[in-house]
């Protein structure tokens, strides 16, 4: 492999060539090249499946290696619901942080039987692929335990949706911290 002085002088294509990883260059000599590769973010179809990485660098593209990739499936985690209840009043923003979710741009949030309006969701700036951070206004109910869904707005196959539990506790009683 020829020696790198950065990472702009290869290229990592994963699959069919049009899904590209981020390159960084450890090292490289005459007698050795270390690379990290970012994978990009792939659908997997089942609970794994390989694809070819090919690393080729740009100057000398017969020197290309190819080599086995394997993508795992990931499910949605909930990490963090922030806070975990709230005033029957509604009113109340919540926050809440899920891990491997599908980092959609919007999504649809159920409050029981209530689906919020747009204007109530949001998907915070922060999100990226390995973390999605969604905030929402909690509606107007009677006391009581609610299961909360959140799933992706545009869905194409079955999408993961991310449920838990929220308290709506009566706002004229005492409330135990």
């Amino acid at each position: 492999f020829p020696v790198l002085d950065d990472p702009s002088q290869v290229v990592a294509t994963f699959g069919d060539g049009a899904n590209f990883g981020i390159v960084t260059v450890e090292e490289s000599s005459p007698e050795l090249t270390v690379l990290s590769i970012e994978s990009p973010p792939y659908t997997v179809t089942g609970a794994s499946e390989e694809v070819t990485l090919t690393v080729t660098p740009g100057v000398e593209t017969a020197k290309a290696v190819a080599v086995s990739f394997v993508y795992e499936a990931t499910s949605a985690q909930l990490l963090n619901v922030f806070p975990i209840q709230g005033s029957e009043q509604g009113g109340e923003t919540i926050q809440i942080e899920i891990q491997y979710f599908m980092n959609p741009s919007e999504v649809l949030v159920t409050f029981g039987t209530i689906l919020l309006p747009d204007s109530s969701v949001q998907v915070l700036p922060a999100s990226n692929m390995m973390r999605s951070l969604i905030q929402f206004t909690t509606p107007k109910t009677p006391v009581g335990t609610f299961r909360v869904t959140v799933e992706p707005k545009v869905c194409q196959d079955d999408c993961e949706t991310v449920v838990f539990e929220f308290l709506q506790f009566d706002s004229a009683a005492m409330r135990l911290e």
